[in-house]
């Protein structure tokens, strides 16, 4: 075997190291991505599971917060931490629709957000309320944040339009 054809092979054998390891490396990627999706998509079930049992165990302030009732000082902050952990919780849904980490419709998320502003008067009266407060003087917030607000409001009109006088039952607020 002439040094010509030595060297033609040698090079063929290292074309093939090349292509294999960038496949190998590719695999690698999307085994890494995979593993990132899933944890995220873990810890976003923890963070749930946290949230509605925060709900839970304060559910005398979380009723009488949906219904709009007379409540303490202490009562209305409380009920102001438990919406701001939904509203949190409902955003990050969301956003993981959007990214494709959680198998959902983004309108799994958006409805029942709409329909508890919608039904609940002390609810709807906490997020105007919240939105005043924390946007007061900001000139922009996440673009995201915006688009999920747009789309909660936009069903929250049609939700008008369907159910003028709507009826609600305190047990599934937050639902």
């Amino acid at each position: 075997m002439d040094t010509a054809r030595a060297n033609d092979w040698l090079q063929i054998v290292g074309m093939v190291g090349i292509i294999a390891s960038l496949v190998f490396v590719g695999l690698q990627v999307q085994q890494t991505q995979a593993i990132g999706e899933g944890e995220s998509a873990t810890n976003y079930f923890e963070a749930t599971i946290a949230a509605r049992q925060l709900l839970v165990d304060n559910t005398d302030v979380w009723v009488r917060g949906c219904a709009g009732e007379e409540m303490s000082v202490a009562d209305e902050a409380k009920f102001a931490h438990l919406y701001r952990a939904y509203v949190q919780g409902s955003y990050f849904a969301w956003l993981g629709t959007k990214h494709n980490i959680l198998q959902l419709n983004p309108q799994d998320v958006i409805y029942p957000f709409a329909a508890n502003i919608h039904r609940y008067p002390g609810f709807a009266q906490i997020g105007r309320s919240w939105t005043e407060w924390a946007t007061e003087g900001q000139e922009g917030s996440l673009e995201s944040g915006r688009i999920f607000g747009v789309a909660v409001r936009a069903r929250v009109a049609e939700l008008q339009k369907m159910e003028p006088d709507p009826q609600y039952d305190v047990k599934w607020c937050g639902m």
